[in-house]
C-alpha cells in the first residue's frame, strides 16, 4: 500500500536517534540495536500509511505521539503530505526536556 506521505526528520529527532544508537552501541548487543532499528522502521511505515492512527499529544493539537518502546515515544506532526518526526523522546526523562520544533 503506497500513499503520498514522506518522512522528514527534524534536527532534534536526528539528534535523539543518534544518541539512542550510541547508547545501544555502548550498552547492548548488535542484535538489540538491530531490533530497535527494525521496530522503528516498522512504526514509521505504520505512521506513513495511517498518520492519524496515533493519538494527539497534550503538547499541541497538531502533534501526535506513537509509543515505540516502553522507554521511547515518537512525536510527529502532519503537514500537507509530510510526516515531520519531531522527537524520539525517552519517557524516563523530565517532560520539560521534550523539545518540539
Amino acid at each position: 500500500m503506497k500513499n503520498g506521505y514522506s518522512i522528514f526528520w527534524t534536527d532534534e529527532a536526528n539528534y535523539n536517534y543518534d544518541n539512542i544508537i550510541i547508547y545501544l552501541d555502548s550498552n547492548w548487543s548488535i542484535k538489540e540495536k538491530s531490533d530497535f532499528v527494525k521496530r522503528l522502521e516498522k512504526r514509521l511505515e505504520v505512521i506513513k500509511q495511517f498518520p492519524e492512527i496515533f493519538p494527539k499529544s497534550f503538547l499541541s493539537p497538531n502533534t501526535h505521539r506513537a509509543v515505540l518502546t516502553e522507554q521511547i515515544t515518537i512525536y510527529y506532526s502532519i503537514e500537507n503530505q509530510i510526516i515531520k518526526i519531531l522527537s524520539l523522546f525517552d519517557v524516563r526523562q523530565d517532560p520539560e526536556k521534550l523539545k518540539i520544533q
